[in-house]
């Protein structure tokens, strides 16, 4: 491998790795996930893999890790798992993607070939992505659907009585914004003396009830 090919990996790796703690990944990083599994899915997958292909994929999977592991509507292991392999595919994408294709780019340089372009791995990886991207959607709906443990998200609980005149009643929990609440999660709600646990995005909140949150501390 030649010097000047190690120097220009070595440059594009550490600028790709100071791209962490930017706001590039942060921006598709909002409203990812939603109440819907496959819109999230497919959500998830454009993003992780688009970035991938210009970011390093450990960047990638980092920064949208934390939103899903936060997501109120579907199991985090739903997630991660077709999450690290679309950022896997992704880096297919371009030269600049994976290692791989930096290693044969200066290889194929030192026998004298034609220079690689940023996207001459374009077409196969996007026909690698198609493909595989059909398999994770796919089996996808045999991971395990285990919902995060009470003890694992619980710093400490908090209650709350619904008012008559209160503006959430008769909304539902996702329209009152009650799914999108920074460290504080909806656990439970006591109707009539009557605990209902998981609460669903679409129950409505009625009057005179008591919603109970578990909250977590940031660190």
């Amino acid at each position: 491998m030649s010097n000047r090919f190690r120097a220009s990996y070595a440059f594009i790796a550490a600028f790709i790795f100071d791209l962490r703690k930017n706001r590039f990944i942060e921006l598709g990083d909002q409203n990812t996930v939603s109440c819907s599994y496959w819109q999230s899915l497919l959500r998830l997958g454009t993003v992780s893999a688009v970035s991938s292909g210009m970011l390093n994929n450990t960047a990638v999977v980092t920064t949208l890790m934390e939103s899903v592991l936060k997501n109120p509507f579907h199991a985090p292991k739903k997630l991660l798992i077709p999450l690290s392999y679309f950022s896997i595919i992704g880096g297919t994408l371009t030269l600049i993607g994976t290692a791989t294709n930096l290693v044969v780019s200066g290889l194929l340089e030192e026998q004298g070939y034609p220079r690689l372009t940023i996207f001459a791995f374009f077409p196969a990886g996007a026909s690698l992505l198609v493909g595989s991207g059909l398999i994770v959607m796919i089996a996808s709906r045999w991971l395990p659907d285990e919902p995060v443990k009470a003890d694992s998200l619980r710093d400490y609980v908090l209650d709350a009585e619904v008012d008559v005149g209160s503006k959430l009643v008769g909304k539902s929990v996702l329209n009152n914004g009650l799914r999108s609440l920074d460290g504080i999660f909806l656990t439970e709600i006591i109707r009539d003396k009557q605990l209902m646990s998981p609460v669903s995005p679409s129950e409505l909140i009625l009057s005179g009830e008591k919603l109970v949150f578990s909250a977590t501390s940031r660190k």
